[in-house]
């Protein structure tokens, strides 16, 4: 390959709207993008070894407007880090999402992928497979970022596919996932999702939100867990799935369990909010699981809208969960407790080690004595 010239190669004239000068420097491959237009310029933000293009909300741009930055970002194989925001943007079709991954599959250098195509609607399981095409080409991702949430049209066989080219990505250090409100997904994409994780033997973060999408069930979580417990270099996990109104006490019970088994597990962050069927059982058995992650030392807890679950399973919260070095606990609109049932929990609080740092729902701070601790952040 012959070295790249640190001048400026010449103007090219790539759309109507915009031109761009591709300016290569060899130390730290950096990347200028220059456009006529002072509405598409606002867009682009230059990084020392990256690239980020923010279209987000942008609905008077065209689909050609995507397919000809496919073809701009084409030429740049040395870049490490490329930042794509187009949240919300109705131009964004099919066809242009091809284009696209047919240009990002030759990025044969880029250690950083962030995709956010939320809510556009246009965006079908073709479009995701394209995605899928070209992930499993990038041998040197480190950091993986997508969102598609709120796209309505997409199915199980598209977590399949992406899937199968995640799973692919033996240097991943950091996967993020967010499909929530894809309202078609069920059980069985969370399942198929997870039999490709589980290859990421080495992978340390791990964040999915599903949240909002009532065909996830138990059974799911269930299926989700098995796969999680074979990626033994977890450090960090967040789970998110609030608002799937079909979760109940043993979906949160399946997502806990032989988490002992992560024995590198520092930190969990699971949002259970608006889950009408779960009840003080979950928070017993999730009390009892985490006890075996002898790892941990960081839970958050967001059981907002919960209404089944009473002062009872907050007390034993405290009383489990002792060992923690930092606690966040959010129930607003949740526990149904009265004055008896919080100076019990306050006073489990006791448990924890004066040096932990404990977070609380605003209202109980506010109304009661017992949480006006110095440990308690604000």
């Amino acid at each position: 390959m012959s070295k790249l010239s640190s001048k400026p190669t010449k103007k090219e004239d790539i759309h109507q709207n915009f031109q761009i000068t591709k300016k290569i420097v060899h130390q730290n491959n950096q990347y200028e993008i220059k456009l006529s237009s002072k509405t598409l310029d606002s867009h682009f933000e230059k990084r020392k070894d990256g690239l980020v293009l923010n279209f987000e909300g942008s609905w008077r741009n065209s689909d050609q407007t995507l397919k000809e930055l496919a073809k701009a970002i084409r030429p740049l194989k040395r870049i490490r880090k490329l930042r794509i925001q187009c949240e919300g943007c109705d131009f964004v079709d099919n066809q242009s999402m091809k284009l696209f991954g047919q240009s990002l599959q030759r990025l044969s250098s880029l250690e950083s992928l962030n995709l956010d195509f939320g809510n556009c609607k246009k965006i079908t399981d073709e479009g995701l497979f394209s995605i899928g095409e070209s992930l499993k080409r990038l041998s040197s991702l480190k950091y993986l970022d997508l969102n598609f949430h709120g796209n309505w049209t997409i199915t199980d066989v598209s977590l399949k596919k992406l899937g199968e080219s995640i799973g692919r990505l033996k240097s991943l250090r950091s996967l993020s996932l967010n499909f929530g409100s894809c309202i078609l997904f069920t059980n069985k994409g969370l399942k198929t999702l997870g039999e490709s994780l589980k290859r990421l033997s080495l992978l340390p973060v791990l964040n999915l939100i599903f949240d909002s999408i009532g065909n996830i069930k138990d059974e799911g979580l269930a299926s989700l867990n098995k796969s999680l417990q074979r990626l033994g270099h977890l450090q960090s996990i967040g789970l998110d799935f609030h608002g799937c109104v079909s979760i109940g006490d043993q979906g949160l019970e399946n997502i806990s369990k032989d988490l002992g088994k992560l024995g590198s597990l520092r930190s969990l962050d699971l949002n259970f909010s608006h889950l009408w069927g779960i009840t003080n059982e979950c928070i017993r058995a999730l009390g009892i699981n985490l006890q075996q992650v002898k790892s941990l030392q960081s839970l958050k807890l967001n059981l907002e809208g919960c209404g089944r679950i009473i002062d009872e399973g907050l007390k034993e919260v405290g009383e489990q969960l002792g060992f923690l070095k930092s606690f966040d606990l959010r129930f607003e609109w949740a526990a149904r407790y009265q004055d008896q049932g919080l100076l019990e929990f306050g006073e489990s609080l006791k448990n924890f080690s004066s040096k932990a740092k404990c977070l609380l729902s605003p209202s109980l701070r506010k109304t009661n004595p017992c949480f006006h601790r110095k440990k308690l952040a604000t």
